[in-house]
Protein backbone atom coordinates (compact mmCIF):
# COMPACT_ATOMS: atom_id res chain seq x y z
CA UNK A 1 0.00 0.00 0.00
CA UNK A 2 1.58 3.15 -0.89
CA UNK A 3 1.02 6.59 1.89
CA UNK A 4 1.31 9.20 -1.22
CA UNK A 5 0.78 9.00 -5.15
CA UNK A 6 4.12 9.45 -5.87
CA UNK A 7 5.85 7.24 -2.43
CA UNK A 8 5.25 4.38 -1.47
CA UNK A 9 6.03 5.63 2.62
CA UNK A 10 5.55 9.41 3.73
CA UNK A 11 9.07 10.21 5.17
CA UNK A 12 9.09 13.20 6.91
CA UNK A 13 12.72 14.21 6.44
CA UNK A 14 11.94 14.70 2.50
CA UNK A 15 9.69 18.21 3.57
CA UNK A 16 13.06 19.29 5.60
CA UNK A 17 11.09 19.22 9.27
CA UNK A 18 12.43 17.70 12.60
CA UNK A 19 10.13 18.84 14.76
CA UNK A 20 6.13 17.88 14.95
CA UNK A 21 3.48 19.45 12.95
CA UNK A 22 2.17 22.81 13.17
CA UNK A 23 -1.25 23.76 12.64
CA UNK A 24 -0.30 25.61 9.55
CA UNK A 25 1.22 22.76 8.42
CA UNK A 26 -2.22 21.05 8.32
CA UNK A 27 -3.62 24.66 6.71
CA UNK A 28 -1.36 24.18 4.11
CA UNK A 29 -2.53 20.84 3.39
CA UNK A 30 -5.71 22.28 2.45
CA UNK A 31 -4.31 23.83 -0.71
CA UNK A 32 -4.32 20.75 -2.25
CA UNK A 33 -7.33 20.36 -3.85
CA UNK A 34 -7.34 16.01 -3.64
CA UNK A 35 -6.74 16.34 0.39
CA UNK A 36 -9.83 18.76 0.25
CA UNK A 37 -12.15 16.17 -1.82
CA UNK A 38 -10.79 13.53 0.34
CA UNK A 39 -12.32 15.47 3.44
CA UNK A 40 -15.68 16.07 2.02
CA UNK A 41 -15.80 12.05 0.70
CA UNK A 42 -14.89 10.78 4.49
CA UNK A 43 -17.14 13.90 6.13
CA UNK A 44 -20.06 12.29 3.54
CA UNK A 45 -19.83 9.05 4.57
CA UNK A 46 -19.35 9.00 8.24
CA UNK A 47 -21.69 11.30 8.19
CA UNK A 48 -24.10 8.57 7.19
CA UNK A 49 -22.73 6.21 8.92
CA UNK A 50 -23.95 8.24 12.04
CA UNK A 51 -27.14 9.37 10.78
CA UNK A 52 -28.00 5.50 9.89
CA UNK A 53 -27.12 4.33 13.57
CA UNK A 54 -29.04 6.74 14.99
CA UNK A 55 -32.16 6.50 13.25
CA UNK A 56 -32.15 3.38 11.78
CA UNK A 57 -34.31 1.50 15.10
CA UNK A 58 -37.31 4.08 15.18
CA UNK A 59 -37.31 4.02 11.08
CA UNK A 60 -38.06 0.25 11.64
CA UNK A 61 -40.40 0.55 14.59
CA UNK A 62 -42.73 3.32 12.76
CA UNK A 63 -42.43 2.24 9.31
CA UNK A 64 -42.37 -1.48 9.84
CA UNK A 65 -44.15 -1.55 13.36
CA UNK A 66 -41.66 -3.67 14.71
CA UNK A 67 -41.11 -4.36 17.97
CA UNK A 68 -38.22 -2.16 19.82
CA UNK A 69 -35.93 -5.09 20.38
CA UNK A 70 -36.48 -6.69 16.97
CA UNK A 71 -35.68 -3.27 15.30
CA UNK A 72 -32.59 -2.42 18.05
CA UNK A 73 -31.08 -5.59 17.13
CA UNK A 74 -31.99 -5.30 12.83
CA UNK A 75 -30.42 -1.70 12.89
CA UNK A 76 -27.46 -3.12 14.92
CA UNK A 77 -26.66 -5.19 12.16
CA UNK A 78 -25.81 -2.02 9.92
CA UNK A 79 -23.39 -1.08 12.55
CA UNK A 80 -21.85 -4.57 12.63
CA UNK A 81 -21.85 -4.24 8.96
CA UNK A 82 -19.07 -2.15 8.90
CA UNK A 83 -16.29 -4.35 10.73
CA UNK A 84 -15.89 -5.99 7.65
CA UNK A 85 -17.25 -3.56 4.91
CA UNK A 86 -14.54 -1.53 5.70
CA UNK A 87 -11.86 -4.06 5.79
CA UNK A 88 -13.33 -5.08 2.25
CA UNK A 89 -13.30 -1.40 0.86
CA UNK A 90 -9.57 -1.00 1.64
CA UNK A 91 -8.30 -4.48 0.43
CA UNK A 92 -10.75 -3.44 -2.89
CA UNK A 93 -8.64 0.42 -3.06
CA UNK A 94 -5.16 -1.51 -2.43
CA UNK A 95 -6.49 -3.94 -5.41
CA UNK A 96 -7.61 -1.20 -7.94
CA UNK A 97 -4.56 1.00 -7.01
CA UNK A 98 -1.86 -2.06 -7.83
CA UNK A 99 -3.85 -2.40 -11.05
CA UNK A 100 -4.77 1.26 -12.31
CA UNK A 101 -2.44 3.34 -9.80
CA UNK A 102 -3.70 6.31 -8.16
CA UNK A 103 -7.04 7.06 -10.28
CA UNK A 104 -7.98 3.31 -9.79
CA UNK A 105 -8.28 4.20 -6.02
CA UNK A 106 -9.96 7.37 -7.14
CA UNK A 107 -12.69 6.03 -9.40
CA UNK A 108 -13.39 2.90 -7.05
CA UNK A 109 -14.25 5.65 -4.14
CA UNK A 110 -16.28 7.60 -6.65
CA UNK A 111 -18.14 4.50 -7.65
CA UNK A 112 -18.64 3.67 -3.80
CA UNK A 113 -20.30 6.59 -2.49
CA UNK A 114 -22.50 7.41 -6.05
CA UNK A 115 -23.77 3.68 -5.11
CA UNK A 116 -24.27 4.29 -1.74
CA UNK A 117 -25.68 7.57 -1.92
CA UNK A 118 -28.11 5.60 -4.98
CA UNK A 119 -29.02 2.95 -2.28
CA UNK A 120 -29.77 5.66 0.32
CA UNK A 121 -32.49 7.44 -2.28
CA UNK A 122 -34.20 4.04 -3.11
CA UNK A 123 -33.86 3.49 1.05
CA UNK A 124 -35.59 6.99 1.92
CA UNK A 125 -38.54 6.06 -0.93
CA UNK A 126 -39.47 2.79 1.07
CA UNK A 127 -42.76 3.12 2.98
CA UNK A 128 -44.64 0.97 4.64
CA UNK A 129 -47.95 0.44 2.18
CA UNK A 130 -48.11 -2.62 0.46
Amino acid sequence: CWDTPTAKRFDVSVTGKTSKASMWDYLECLKDPRIVIMIFQYSACFGTELSMNAQLATHFRVYFQMESGSASALAGCFGLMNLFARSLGGILSDALFAKFAFPGRLWGQFIALFLASLFLFVFACIDNTQ
